[in-house]
């Protein structure tokens, strides 16, 4: 029956019948999906030549697919489906191209002919969804039998076994309801029924259809989840088993299509015929079940009787109104069966109910379709912004024409598959690194100029919350701020995901203005938020913010470990060297977690959970006083007790601290000198008391950060975000008594670190040397802190880098995607080692890095980075060997990109 361009509804059929010269009805056409097939005969629909539009001018025919041995020459498979699921019964795309067909009945109403047939196979779709369910619990019962967990077996565990009676109590209910209307299609089919027995079997087939299709894939996904890992893992055979079961909701009409179908049966007294089945079934039965039903029933009479009830407003409450009654018709059922297993002194079947009744019958809801049509309205236009740096060095070709933001954004927005138009205005700021509050001014009146409800801003996200603070007096509109498009970074994922993040922020919230970053959105109003995005739908949603007290997390067991074991969750690179650390003499006061951050500081960690308590800044200053004494050596003697005690045994203390300080050797690196020392502080809240205490030691030089610590729940599933609150421009909010002109002088009084220092004016300098020498590939980076300087190659993951350390400077082509991807094309370059390394004109260093995720290419000039009378000569090589870097392994990047196909 299923054609392209008619599914289930099969008015637009396309398929021809026409007759040859012998009188012979012949089908010409393509049916798009049919598992019909593997048998020997079939009925088709389609329309006789000449006949009208609509269904009703279709005619039901009879065909035979096979010759003997061979497949008739009229039906053609043109391929088969590639399908989720069923594998084992193939389904083709086929072409009927004169096959011989006999009509059934008058050329005319074939739809309503085929109605016994959906009748039959509508029902064996829902007792193929019960099997399907019997299997799942069943697999899942054996499974808690046998797995052991806790010191005993996974069924004497609470509430893995209050899930297993749960699953159980449901799949009890679709049986009786499946088989009941197995029975009805038996009394039907042999004259047998009762004159109300042919209405409620053409109400009572949808809704068993429907219902069994729906929970055997809740089921099945329950039980994948009985299974933990395993039932994940496809040599188990379980997966198969939730792909099968999606089917079942699919085949023979999908859930909506047979609602509505219920709703045409209701429209003849459908009801009144389930009223006095259900009636029937539950004589002498459980009064309070018998309550329960009749309430829901009369529910459902009432919706279908309301006075606003009208065809649309019906049709969207359908598939509530279904799943209502079958759960009703099938608690019912189950009624009937415990009232006869109790005569009989058989309690089990009345527990069944119990169980199936507590999961509640209603499933009705107010359809509300102004707020559908307001949830789906979708997005016609789109203005963005962007806030681009200085005319010459990233946006413009020239200093009068705008050549790269709108070609580059609209192949992103073309990669998202949006529908909507767009346009890109300019904004040109005068400082390539700075937005001002004249580029504010100017950013506001461009977007308040707009006709058009719906703005991104890419913007630098140092001063973001400034401009969204601006733009929060623009009303009517949805404004969203996400990250700058920086031309040279634009390629790869990232660009996608950030954009995608972005575009279905500014369609799905309400007028306001948000910042949109790395799939988080935050209303600088109102604090963060965590959302879901759902790629498909192109929409987001909230997610729920919970404490740690509802989770029952706790601080060491929790919130520590997961420091302890990502400490870059905080922003930057640590090396946590110790954990409840005690080594201090004459006390026994223990620190949190103990780290070395990549200037060579020892970093006091302090974790809270819901409160920060009011002494936590107290103990911390305490803790930072105590490590202050603490030489190198006993520094490493600490760390290389910590792996001792985590048992690590790759490396020592010594060798993983230089390593991560980018030292060559140990002896040669410099700890914790004089007042370096650092304080991290993490809570889900901080009192005002700490906030307070936190930015009156900044002021006074002393290094500490607050991170908001917030957990989130969907789904069962927990998030968690990390986010510094201090030191932030807008944190005057946690303070004190402490004006805005003192925090402006916090920030300036406290300066930078004379390596942070270094870094940055080697790096202007480096940055100035390669524009000179016209080399575009650092064009449009702005140098950094860091000891490297990194640039794209077109390929994620993969870049070219320099690096300046104390002891030399070094060029390199780095690979650092997933470790199994670098490992492959690092292999793929080294077994071109030879050729490479003559186009170079020199010998390079392949590391692989077996232990790590990237692999590099690299060569190195030594050079006493401290000394700046050195740097013109280290900064000529580093321009020179990345011109060879890049010369030798841009062609290179095709090969590499065909590879991760």
């Amino acid at each position: 029956m299923t054609e392209t361009h008619g599914g289930s509804d099969v008015g637009h059929t396309e398929t021809v019948a026409r007759q040859d010269a012998d009188g012979q009805w012949r089908l010409h056409g393509r049916k798009w999906f049919s598992s019909a097939v593997v048998g020997e005969a079939a009925l088709a629909l389609a329309r006789p030549e000449g006949a009208g539009s609509g269904s009703g001018a279709l005619a039901l025919f009879y065909v035979e697919t096979m010759d003997g041995a061979a497949r008739k020459p009229g039906l053609v498979i043109d391929r088969l489906k590639d399908k989720l699921g069923t594998h084992e019964l193939p389904t083709a795309e086929i072409h009927l191209d004169g096959l011989p067909a006999w009509p059934l009945g008058e050329l005319a109403n074939g739809v309503r002919q085929v109605a016994p047939m959906l009748n039959v196979t509508r029902t064996w779709n829902a007792v193929g969804a019960v099997a399907h369910m019997a299997r799942a619990v069943a697999l899942a019962r054996d499974y808690a039998e046998r797995r052991q967990a806790f010191g005993r077996p996974l069924i004497e565990q609470p509430l893995h076994a209050q899930t297993l009676a749960d699953m159980q109590a449901e799949f009890e209910g679709a049986f009786a309801l499946a088989f009941e209307v197995a029975q009805l299609l038996g009394r039907v089919e042999h004259g047998a029924a009762a004159p109300h027995d042919a209405q409620l079997l053409r109400l009572l087939t949808p809704l068993a259809k429907l219902w069994t299709g729906k929970l055997a894939v809740r089921i099945c996904s329950e039980a994948l989840e009985c299974f933990g890992g395993a039932g994940y893992i496809e040599d188990t055979g379980l997966p198969q088993l939730l792909r099968d079961a999606q089917v079942y909701a699919i085949w023979e009409g999908t859930t909506n299509v047979l609602s509505l179908d219920a709703l045409r049966a209701l429209a003849s007294d459908g009801l009144g015929a389930l009223r006095n089945a259900v009636a029937a079934w539950q004589q002498g039965g459980d009064p309070h079940a018998a309550f329960a039903i009749d309430a829901a029933l009369d529910a459902a009479a009432g919706h279908l009787d309301a006075p606003s009830a009208d065809r649309a407003a019906l049709e969207a409450g359908a598939r509530g109104l279904a799943l209502t009654l079958a759960r009703s018709a099938a608690a019912a059922l189950l009624a009937r069966q415990a009232a006869w297993a109790q005569a009989r002194g058989d309690a089990r079947p009345a527990a069944g109910l119990r169980r199936f009744l507590g999961h509640g019958l209603l499933r009705l809801a107010d359809a509300g379709t102004d707020d559908t049509a307001l949830l789906l309205a979708t997005m016609q236009h789109l203005t963005i912004v962007t806030t681009g740096g200085t005319i010459d060095k990233i946006y413009f070709d020239d200093k009068s024409d705008y050549k790269i933001g709108a070609p580059q954004i609209g192949e992103i927005l073309g990669q998202l598959g949006v529908a909507f138009q767009f346009d890109v205005i300019p904004i040109l700021r005068k400082d390539s690194l700075h937005v001002t509050d004249e580029d504010r001014a100017l950013i506001r009146s461009t977007i308040e100029a707009q006709p058009h409800r719906h703005v991104l801003v890419t913007h630098g996200t140092d001063t973001m919350v400034e401009t969204a603070k601006v733009l929060a007096a623009v009303p009517g509109k949805v404004i969203v701020l996400t990250g700058a498009l920086n031309p040279a970074r634009f390629q790869g994922s990232d660009a996608v995901f950030n954009i995608g993040c972005a575009v279905a922020a500014v369609q799905t919230l309400p007028d306001g203005v948000y910042i949109a970053m790395n799939g988080r959105v935050w209303d600088p109003a109102k604090g963060a938020y965590m959302f879901l995005v759902n790629p498909q739908s192109n929409r987001i949603t909230k997610v729920g913010k919970v404490s740690f007290a509802e989770l029952g997390y706790g601080e060491r067991t929790h919130l520590q470990e997961w420091i302890a074991n990502q400490p870059d969750a905080l922003g930057e690179d640590l090396l946590i060297i110790q954990k409840e650390f005690d080594g201090f003499d004459d006390t026994r006061e223990r620190l949190d977690l103990l780290a070395i951050d990549k200037s060579g500081a020892l970093v006091v960690i302090e974790n809270k959970l819901d409160d920060s308590g009011r002494d936590v800044a107290w103990q911390a200053i305490k803790y930072a006083s105590y490590c202050s004494t603490l030489s190198k050596t006993k520094i490493a003697d600490i760390y290389q007790k910590y792996l001792d005690r985590c048992g690590h045994t790759e490396g020592n203390a010594r060798d993983k601290i230089a390593e991560f300080l980018d030292g060559e050797d140990f002896e040669n690196i410099v700890l914790n000198t004089g007042t370096t020392q650092r304080i991290i502080l993490v809570a889900a809240h901080f009192r005002k008391e700490v906030t307070s205490t936190v930015l009156w030691l900044l002021k006074h030089q002393i290094d500490v950060a607050c991170f908001k610590a917030t957990p989130y729940r969907v789904d069962g599933k927990v998030f968690l975000t990390l986010d510094q609150i201090i030191p932030l421009r807008d944190a005057q909010e946690l303070m004190i008594g402490i004006s805005e002109k003192e925090q402006e002088e916090q920030v300036a009084e406290r300066g930078m670190l004379t390596r942070h220092q270094l870094r940055l004016d080697f790096w202007r300098q480096a940055l100035d040397a390669l524009e000179n020498a016209g080399m575009t590939l650092y064009a449009n980076v702005s140098p950094g802190k860091d000891n490297w300087l990194a640039s794209g190659s077109g390929l994620s993951g993969v870049i070219y880098s320099m690096v300046f350390n104390a002891d030399e400077v070094r060029a390199e082509f780095a690979l650092n995607r997933a470790r199994d991807q670098s490992k492959t094309l690092f292999d793929h370059l080294l077994a071109q080692r030879e050729q490479i390394e003559s186009e170079f004109g020199e010998p390079l260093e392949w590391r692989r890095l077996d232990d790590k995720k990237a692999s590099i290419v690299t060569i190195s000039h030594a050079c006493a980075g401290h000394d700046r009378a050195q740097w013109p000569e280290a900064i000529t090589w580093l321009v020179d060997h990345m011109r060879k870097i890049q010369q030798v392994f841009s062609p290179r990047i095709p090969q590499l990109k065909s590879l991760l196909r």
